[in-house]
């Protein structure tokens, strides 16, 4: 008797110490998306010498609603637009990243006192922004049901958008035009002692992809002459 008991206690310790190297594999620590954000060298070239560049940007998604997008919105100067939280928080530094790639040798400047005008049109296709979290909710709640609660949340970080950029000159002309399709998705988890901005990752895909095309962009347009038709 003393041995059947001593043998289930041992199948019983030993279903325990199966189930917490599952649990403790599963949960685990959150494994954060790493988004590399850096940027492409500034395009270069004696035309853009002393050349002041204003920008001004406008974007169209879907109207932002609490149980689901609506309709397609125009485009609209981004200081006017009816945008979602995420989408506000999303692009709230991107003045920095559109700035920060101006051609060497140019300087910023002000509508209407400018040598050049850069137009940037955004189409977000999701009421959560150009670049946004998306959560997992099904393979989150299997791995919470499988580890009690102690597993984290999953989620995609994801980009999907259209940005195009126009550049003409004070009389209307343009010099160079481009859209360009992003998509991208990269795996996050996140954690219940977690505490990171939710929108930092949204913001790092933004960096990212504005750094891309907005380089490609001014890069392209390096061999035009001091003037289109010269």
């Amino acid at each position: 008797m003393m041995k059947n008991t001593l043998k289930t206690n041992a199948k019983n310790n030993l279903k325990i110490i199966v189930t917490g190297i599952m649990i403790a594999g599963v949960s685990g620590c959150a494994s954060n998306a790493r988004i590399n954000p850096s940027m492409m060298e500034r395009a270069s070239g004696m035309h853009w010498e002393g050349k002041a560049i204003a920008y001004e940007v406008s974007i169209s998604q879907p109207e932002p609603g609490v149980f689901s997008g609506g309709e397609q919105q125009p485009m609209t100067p981004l200081n006017q637009a009816n945008l979602s939280v995420g989408t506000r928080r999303a692009l709230q530094d991107l003045n920095s990243y559109l700035e920060n790639n101006l051609p060497q040798g140019a300087s910023l400047a002000h509508a209407g006192n400018s040598d050049l005008q850069l137009s940037v049109e955004l189409t977000a296709y999701d009421k959560k922004g150009p670049a946004y979290l998306d959560h997992q909710f099904t393979e989150s709640l299997a791995k919470g049901l499988l580890t009690l609660g102690l597993a984290p949340s999953d989620y995609e970080v994801i980009a999907d958008f259209k940005v195009n950029y126009r550049l003409q000159d004070a009389e209307g002309v343009v010099w160079h035009e481009n859209d360009y399709r992003v998509q991208e998705s990269v795996d996050h988890q996140k954690g219940d002692f977690d505490f990171d901005d939710q929108w930092l990752y949204a913001r790092q895909m933004m960096e990212k992809h504005i750094n891309i095309t907005l380089g490609d962009f001014f890069t392209d347009a390096r061999g035009l002459p001091a003037k289109p038709g010269h």
